[in-house]
């Protein structure tokens, strides 16, 4: 009869694997690093090998369902002549704020400037100095006998890498910010 067929329900196809789909998550998260090299930390061969970026990644995988990617885009650069009166400076308060007004890197990225064992910016003991603004100060010692600059950028490495843990989310805070997602395992 007539009335079946204009009485009937419009059945709409789903697309059911997309909407499976919807319950993975996949976050890529990205640190823009930028390592500033001070006058005196390396020597005028050094400064013209320098790469301009290198990228690291790491991958974990919280549960089934959660992927995190993390990757660090760091860029390698020797500091301005602006920058350098910057890092003249009595302490290093004063140096954050001036190179805070100085920085062109972008929102969110950290700083890292390299400074010579010299260097009386940071206080006699103190190596490293995490500033207000994402910029860090870090006392480097330049070998003697012309290092390769491969050696110089692998022994600074670590240290930068520390920095940027102490200045951004651990994969822990960001584990922590996602916990009403992942089922963490007991």
């Amino acid at each position: 009869p007539l009335w079946w067929r204009t009485t009937e329900t419009y059945r709409a196809w789903l697309p059911m694997s997309q909407i499976r789909e919807l319950d993975s998550l996949h976050l890529h998260l990205t640190v823009e690093v930028e390592v500033v090299f001070a006058q005196g930390t390396l020597t005028p061969d050094q400064q013209k090998k320098l790469p301009l970026s290198q990228v690291r990644e790491q991958e974990h995988h919280a549960d089934t369902e959660t992927d995190l990617k993390y990757r660090y885009e760091t860029k390698y650069r020797t500091a301005t002549i602006m920058e350098e009166d910057a890092l003249n400076q009595p302490n290093a308060a004063e140096a954050d704020k001036s190179l805070h007004i100085l920085s062109e890197s972008p929102c969110g990225s950290v700083v890292v400037y390299v400074l010579p064992e010299s260097s009386t910016i940071l206080p006699e003991g103190v190596g490293v100095y995490v500033g207000l603004k994402r910029t860090a100060l870090v006392k480097f010692e330049l070998r003697k006998g012309g290092a390769a600059l491969k050696d110089v950028l692998s022994a600074i490495d670590p240290e930068v890498e520390q920095v940027v843990q102490t200045m951004s989310f651990s994969h822990q805070d960001i584990i922590a910010a996602l916990s009403n997602r992942i089922r963490l395992a007991k």
